[in-house]
């Protein structure tokens, strides 16, 4: 499958041209470093930044990104062409037309040292680019409306990509290996979906809530969480969370243990990513089910160490501390971090049954 990206969304409360301040009419911002399909363009002359917005030669954007530049001197008209696409603006002036149509610039051309400079965000947008801003590196990343090579559209492959750079990164540090659990796979999963179909880049969900409600619907802890958008591979995606402090704390605490990553598409191709992270030695449990009319009950769950135990209370009532008998059921950890069990009733009334810090009630009429 090959599709074509062709509408500039912009990540994390990323507005291009609004994440620099100054405090002069403009500024040259040296420091910043314009990136498009993973090659650093070298410009004439540096961007500015002008109230809030970032200006850029349009020349050497345009062209790189497969547009050809006319520049009719008497009338200082420039008209810039990439296939069907035709771009018209003036320096000096805010008006402007794409396709025909007219449109206002954020700030008018200007001329600088032989170069002609517009905003960013415009001459991105008019060209169907995809713009990213990637602030501990000082970065703008410009993906352009080419095609997206199939390998970035498998999901799977990346969240494996994801997942193996996370461990190599915490085995140099000498850090236990996270063990992935397909419960957490699946929130991850549902939150990247969530992203992408109802257009909006946040850890709280405008329908499913907070981290912590979307946990307590899949059964879960509370995790710590990374998010991303509009990365076309793994790699790049890791790389951006580790430039980031807080994202790069989530990934290599010590006391992580487990994690769940995944992946979806929106319908332009633009990818959500989310990882999700649960710390503690313990066990928890991904799922479990009671049945009040037969004598046990089935839990499975995940572990770090090899062998673990359960212990079950019999007690008068649910809310009651005191417990009158109890019990303790050894369990064995699979190579690949989960346990199931089957834990037996000894007699009728409530029972306790504590699993790490879960706590569940079961019930034998």
């Amino acid at each position: 499958m090959r599709v074509k990206s062709k509408k500039l969304l912009c990540a994390a409360a990323l507005a291009v041209g609004c994440f620099f301040c100054s405090g002069v009419e403009f500024a040259l911002a040296e420091d910043i470093t314009i990136e498009l399909d993973g090659a650093v363009l070298s410009l004439p002359i540096a961007p500015i930044v002008d109230n809030g917005y970032t200006l850029v030669p349009i020349r050497v954007i345009s062209e790189n990104m497969g547009a050809t530049v006319d520049y009719e001197a008497p009338t200082r008209e420039i008209i810039i062409k990439k296939e069907s696409k035709r771009i018209e603006l003036q320096v000096g002036s805010a008006d402007a037309k794409v396709d025909g149509n007219a449109v206002t610039l954020q700030m008018p051309a200007r001329e600088i040292s032989g170069s002609t400079l517009v905003p960013l965000r415009f001459i991105g947008e008019s060209l169907g680019a995809t713009i990213d801003w990637i602030g501990p590196q000082q970065k703008v990343v410009i993906q352009s409306a080419q095609e997206i090579p199939i390998y970035s559209m498998d999901a799977k492959g990346i969240e494996e990509n994801v997942l193996t750079n996370i461990n190599k990164q915490r085995t140099e540090l000498g850090l236990a290996e996270l063990v992935l659990v397909p419960e957490m796979q699946q929130m991850a999963r549902a939150h990247s979906k969530d992203m992408a179909e109802n257009d909006f880049f946040a850890h709280t969900s405008p329908s499913k809530g907070s981290i912590a409600k979307r946990a307590q619907t899949a059964g879960l802890p509370t995790p710590a969480e990374n998010i991303s958008s509009g990365y076309i591979e793994g790699q790049s995606a890791f790389e951006g969370w580790l430039s980031d402090d807080k994202q790069r704390q989530n990934m290599l605490d010590t006391n992580q243990r487990f994690v769940g990553v995944g992946v979806y598409y929106n319908s332009q191709g633009r990818m959500y990513l989310t990882a999700d992270f649960l710390a503690g030695d313990g066990f928890f449990v991904g799922s479990h089910e009671i049945s009040a009319s037969e004598d046990q009950v089935n839990v499975k769950g995940y572990a770090t160490a090899e062998a673990k135990s359960i212990t079950v209370y019999r007690v008068e009532n649910p809310d009651d501390k005191v417990y009158l008998s109890k019990q303790t059921v050894d369990i064995t950890i699979n190579s690949d971090g989960s346990f199931r069990q089957t834990i037996s009733l000894w007699e009728k009334g409530y029972f306790v049954i504590m699993i790490g810090n879960d706590r569940m009630i079961a019930h034998n009429a």
